[in-house]
């Protein structure tokens, strides 16, 4: 029952990779160039790879659902603005990065909202949205890197959670679970707007450089706050 529900599932999302890969094709070769279009793509093919790899998680849920669905139209968005980092960057196209990135955000929420309404909360989806704002984070510092805006630095934002992750090894009590927290999705959107805020185009460019160390000291306190907390509470309390 288990393997034919997880075949089920897979070919589920796949019909899902598939109708938003379709819409993402259109809009990338419509409106950027060959190099920018397929590198998108070449992103949003990972990314639906690594989706399927993790779907077991999703189980003993039977559907899909609208939810990750949604979470995977996101992911197609910043698949789309990392293609974005193979071309030119001009004003217009950082406007259009600005919006897309501010609809990133913005429906991030739903998804869980939807997960709920329909019952088909799960681990993997959990993981899935927290996955797709990782990305976002870490590309929207490399659109503000790539065009000039900030330095290097801002890419301490995007990396943060990968750098955590990265630590984990190095100390197994930062693997240890973390209890939800409306403080950690509140930074995560603080961040996000502060990053969108700072790749608008004309603005000042100090106006670009106080939202985006804004952000990285949302960042840096969020994160140090679940860190001391794994490393003070033992194992089996934070399970």
């Amino acid at each position: 029952m288990g393997d034919n529900t997880l075949s089920a599932l897979r070919s589920e999302a796949l019909a899902h990779i598939g109708a938003i890969g379709a819409v993402l094709a259109a809009a990338l070769f419509t409106n950027l160039t060959p190099a920018q279009s397929l590198t998108a793509l070449a992103a949003y093919v990972v990314l639906g790879i690594i989706m399927l790899g993790a779907l077991a998680t999703h189980l003993p849920q039977r559907r899909f659902g609208l939810a990750n669905a949604l979470t995977l139209a996101r992911g197609a968005a910043v698949c789309a603005l990392t293609g974005f980092l193979a071309g030119p960057l001009g004003s217009g196209l950082l406007w259009a990065a600005s919006f897309l990135a501010f609809l990133c955000i913005a429906l991030d929420g739903v998804d869980g909202w939807l997960a709920r309404r329909f019952d088909t909360v799960s681990p993997f989806g959990a993981r899935f949205d927290m996955e797709v704002d990782a990305f976002l984070m870490l590309v929207l510092g490399l659109l503000l890197v790539v065009s000039g805006t900030l330095d290097a630095w801002v890419l301490l934002i995007g990396l943060a959670r990968y750098l955590f992750v990265a630590a984990g090894w190095l100390l197994p009590a930062l693997r240890a679970p973390l209890p939800y927290s409306e403080r950690r999705r509140a930074v995560c959107v603080f961040q996000g707007l502060a990053l969108v805020l700072a790749l608008i185009p004309e603005l000042p460019p100090f106006v670009a450089g106080h939202a985006a160390v804004a952000g990285l000291l949302a960042t840096t306190w969020s994160f140090g706050v679940d860190i001391l907390y794994l490393l003070r509470t033992p194992a089996s309390a934070a399970d």
